[in-house]
């Protein structure tokens, strides 16, 4: 598990660096868009094209901040129930994750070859949809089985004690 676990959380770092590309790409977009439409010429699909990479910025930086435990979490509970209980919380917890994001990434995926077969693109650019969704498919499989690691690992220290 422990090589499963390296494989998934070096391609979480991997498509996290996307993600920061996605951002910068992003920023600097609005910031030339900015300066562009001062002088009365903007750039043609700007905000097509940033709403597009956010998709990417997102997708691709979830698993990284479950991986880092970057999330919001709340301690109303672990306050509340005994220490030698938390292992066991987080093992529902991380099992409702895992289940929840795929079928959010299966969703996604058959959202996507739907996509596909209608060939719906993008209102002025004509980009099309499919590929975004394919890539917000990934993201919510990469953090399932950032979840499904951390299940296992709650479950270790559960069967442990």
């Amino acid at each position: 598990m422990d090589y499963l676990a390296r494989i998934v959380y070096s391609m979480a770092r991997i498509v996290n660096h996307i993600s920061c590309v996605a951002l910068v790409v992003m920023m600097a977009m609005v910031v030339i868009n900015v300066v562009f439409r001062a002088f009365g010429s903007p750039i043609f699909g700007a905000y097509e094209s940033v709403g597009l990479l956010f998709s990417i910025m997102v997708a691709f930086s979830i698993a990284h901040c479950a991986v880092k435990k970057g999330h919001i979490a709340v301690n109303i509970l672990e306050e509340r129930i005994p220490k030698r209980m938390l292992p066991v919380v987080d093992s529902i917890v991380a099992m409702i994750g895992t289940a929840l994001f795929l079928v959010l990434a299966w969703q996604c995926a058959v959202y996507a070859k739907i996509m596909w077969d209608k060939g719906e693109l993008s209102m002025s650019m004509e980009i099309p949809f499919y590929p975004l969704i394919f890539v917000v498919a990934f993201g919510f499989l990469m953090l399932a089985l950032v979840l499904m690691i951390d299940l296992y690992k709650s479950l270790t220290r559960v069967i442990g004690k």
